[in-house]
Formats: structure tokens, C-alpha cells, sequence
């Protein structure tokens, strides 16, 4: 962290992880599933812009020259891809 351009340190040493932390502070089972919790949003919100990029590509992709051309099959996986995508952005806007 920086301050007023010089360099602040918290005290810990560098490189180590929330384990450590963890081990230092002696959390317990109960924190530690209270902080994984708290945590989930913020990964959920990270993965949804994810899921929605993945998304258009996959719509964007039904209106290109090569899938016209693609097979049976191949038009069946990609309408199970964007079955499971709108499942998942569905899922992710609750």
C-alpha cells in the first residue's frame, strides 16, 4: 500500500496468503465458512461477465458463413451450448 509516496507496510510478511492469516488469527471453522461466504458475490460477479462474453460469442457465432456449413450434430452441440449459456446468465442476473 501506499501512502503520501512512500511505502506502508501492514506487518505481514510478503507473499503469504489468507491461509496464513488464517493460521496466525487461529480462525475458526465457523469464520473461516462466514468469510467463504462473504467472498461468493464478488467471485459470482467476476464469472458472470465471464458467462456473458461467452454468451455472444456463442449468438454471434450462429450468424457466420462456417456454421452455416457445419453439420447436424455440430448445430445440435452449439444449441446445447447456448442452452447451458442462458442458463447461466439466467441463473447469474437472480
Amino acid at each position: 500500500m501506499r501512502d503520501g509516496g512512500r511505502a506502508v507496510h501492514s506487518g505481514e510478511p510478503r507473499g503469504r496468503g489468507t491461509e496464513d492469516r488464517a493460521a496466525r488469527h487461529e480462525e475458526s471453522e465457523h469464520e473461516r465458512l462466514t468469510r467463504n461466504v462473504n467472498e461468493l458475490p464478488h467471485e459470482l460477479r467476476v464469472a458472470q461477465a465471464g458467462v456473458q462474453f461467452l454468451f455472444g460469442f456463442l449468438l454471434a457465432v450462429a450468424f457466420t458463413e462456417p456454421y452455416a456449413q457445419a453439420t447436424t450434430p455440430q448445430h445440435v452441440v452449439h444449441l446445447i451450448a447456448v442452452i447451458f449459456a442462458t442458463a447461466a446468465v439466467g441463473a447469474a442476473e437472480r
